[in-house]
């Protein structure tokens, strides 16, 4: 059986935002993510890695849950939830069988919308992204990207690291 290509459906927010929803009855899984605008391109100098630094932030408390209960919501989903910074935005994204997706999209908008940060959360994280970046320099794959970006964007905001 072939299937024909169709477009997501696209919906313009009265806040500007835009949702994108892709239904495929073939897959018994779910996938969501919030994606914000940001990113390096939205960095000055001074800040790079803020955004970065306020991704890891969002997994460490809200008004309702703590670190631990996040964590226990994200493994009794069933699935996967994690969050990336790129050039342009900072995303949030899980995938779960279909039938938590309803929990699925309401923990992910409590990151994004109702999150907490205490003052030594910054140093904690911080520690985190060192060995994350740690962690790069040791991978040849993202050692030759960064001094390809370095090179193509020469003196640009795009051509730093995301850390």
């Amino acid at each position: 059986m072939i299937h024909s290509p169709r477009q997501p459906h696209k919906l313009k927010l009265p806040n500007g935002g835009i949702v994108l929803v892709d239904a495929d009855s073939r897959f018994q899984s779910m996938a969501y993510a919030v994606c914000l605008r940001g990113g390096l391109r939205g960095e000055r100098r001074e800040e790079l890695g803020l955004t970065h630094l306020l991704e890891h932030l969002l997994f460490k408390r809200t008004r309702q849950a703590d670190t631990f209960a996040i964590a226990r919501r994200i493994d009794e989903l069933g699935g996967d939830i994690n969050a990336f910074t790129d050039a342009d935005s900072m995303c949030v994204h899980g995938l779960v069988p279909a039938s938590r997706g309803a929990a699925l999209m309401a923990l992910i908008d409590e990151l994004v919308t109702d999150f907490i940060v205490r003052d030594d959360d910054f140093e904690r994280e911080r520690e985190v992204i060192r060995q994350e970046i740690l962690d790069a320099e040791d991978d040849p794959g993202h050692v030759s990207y960064q001094r390809f970006a370095e090179t193509l964007w020469q003196g640009n905001i795009l051509g730093e690291p995301i850390f």
